[in-house]
This record gives structure tokens, sequence and C-alpha cells, in this order.
């Protein structure tokens, strides 16, 4: 068997192409981990359902961390392993602060995903991600009873949400703020991330941390990076990544992740 006993890789920007595919080398490596033990998780930002369009497809996956961590499944049973969402009181608060911002607003409740407007931002949102949006009053979704989002996620200018993550982490220590896109924002509660959620699932799986690859492009990825044994930024990450990986890769559309596999796990 391999050193390197878990994969685990970002989907956007980092396992998918800059058309959201797969290509036939990189499935190829996936399947050949698979067959000589090795797990293979898919770690996301996305919400389980959007994932699920990816993973379906994918006889060789093991486990899904979605939702930056806030959700981790078995696959393909899709068990539920842990959810940590947002809760009710936190999160009418945040999107209150929100609004004000004039940003465009995504709410993660029971893996559906609500909108207040079907702008042009949620409709390039939806279709990237291939989710269908409910449209609700954010006011009257949250304050239902056990309404705890898993997940915010916020679209605006690049330069703007840099601001408001800085913000947003003094005025929120209770949640965690990170960038998967320049223009997109994310909240979850603090002390959960990618990081914490692989480092759960390779003690689940009993894999030792030094035997575990991280692959990923985004400062959302940037806690599992600094988790893994082995920590992978590919050519197309933003600079603080490359910065704290143990290894550049090629990039998305070079079929980074099978690079990694083909050169260092399955060749030991």
């Amino acid at each position: 068997m391999p050193f390197y006993q878990l994969v685990a890789m970002d989907l956007d920007g980092t396992l998918l192409t800059s058309d959201t595919k797969i290509t036939p080398r990189t499935r190829k490596a996936l399947q050949d981990c698979a067959d000589s033990g090795v797990k293979v998780v898919f770690a996301s930002g996305r919400m389980l359902g959007s994932i699920a369009k990816v993973a379906d497809q994918a006889s060789y996956l093991s486990g899904v961390i979605a939702y930056n961590g806030a959700l981790i499944a078995e696959w393909p049973s899709r068990s539920i392993v842990r959810e940590t969402p947002i809760p009710g009181i936190l999160a009418r608060r945040l999107v209150t602060d929100l609004k004000k911002s004039g940003v465009h607003i995504n709410v993660y409740l029971n893996d559906t995903l609500y909108i207040e407007e079907l702008n042009e931002a949620a409709r390039n949102y939806c279709r990237n991600t291939a989710v269908e949006p409910s449209i609700a009053n954010f006011d009257e979704l949250l304050n239902r009873r056990a309404a705890n989002p898993t997940k915010i996620l916020i679209i605006g200018k690049p330069e703007e949400l840099d601001v408001m993550a800085e913000e947003y982490r003094a005025g929120y220590p209770e949640l965690h703020v990170t960038k998967s896109r320049p223009h997109f924002l994310e909240f979850t509660v603090s002390g959960i991330n990618k990081g914490t959620a692989l480092k759960e699932l390779a003690e689940l799986l009993g894999i030792a941390r030094e035997r575990v690859v991280a692959i990923g492009d985004a400062p959302n990825d940037l806690d599992m990076i600094k988790y893994a044994g082995m920590g992978v930024a590919v050519g197309n990450s933003f600079e603080q990544v490359k910065a704290e990986a143990d290894l550049i890769a090629p990039s998305n559309d070079e079929e980074g992740v099978a690079w990694v596999i083909e050169r260092y796990i399955q060749r030991g």
C-alpha cells in the first residue's frame, strides 16, 4: 500500500477544470488510488447536494467534507458523520448586518440554498454549482424554530470583501470567516473548517496525519493544507495558499490532482 493513505481535495479550482469537469486522466488516477487502498475525500465549500452531482459519479470516493467542514458524510452511503450549523440567533444577527452592505447573500439550511432575489450573482452561482435555489424572506426563514443554517455566503467585489472579512472576523469571534473565491466570503461556526473536518475524518478512519495529502487552491483550503502531512497548492492558487503549501502542483486545467497522485502517491 502507498505511504499516503488518504487524499483530500477541493473541487472548484482544484479537482474540477474551469468548465467544471473531471478529466479522464484525473478520474483514472483517483480510481487507482481507491484500488490501492487510498481513501479519496472531496472537501468543498459547496453544499452536500451540489457535491453529490459530482460524487455520485465517483466510485472511488470514501467521504465528503461539505460547507467548508461544517458537514462530514461517509460515501456512498451519505451517512452524516457530523454537522455543525450556525445557531439561529447568531445567523439572524449576521444576516441583518450583511444586508446593510448591499451584498448578495446565500443562506444554506437543511441542504437547501435560500436567496431573497434571483439576481445575476445568484444565477451565476447556481449555474456553476448545479443548484436550484429557493426564494425566501430571510427574516421569516431565520425566525422559524430550529432554523440553524449550516453556512452563509456572500457575493461581492473582491476588494470590498477583503475589508469585510477583517471587520467580521473582529466583530464575530463566534464565526470562521474565509474566502473560497475572490468574490465569495463564507461564514461557518468558529473552529469549523476543512482542516478540523479532515482531522476528524482521518482519525475516524484510523489514518495518521503524516499519511494525509490535502490539495486546494483558495484560503478556505489553508486549514486542511496546513493539517495534512503533505499540503499541496495547485498552480492557479491564491498566493497566500502557495506560500503555506509543501508542494506546488500544476493548475486545475493542467490536471494538477492527477499529477500529485501519479508522482507522489502511487509511486510512493
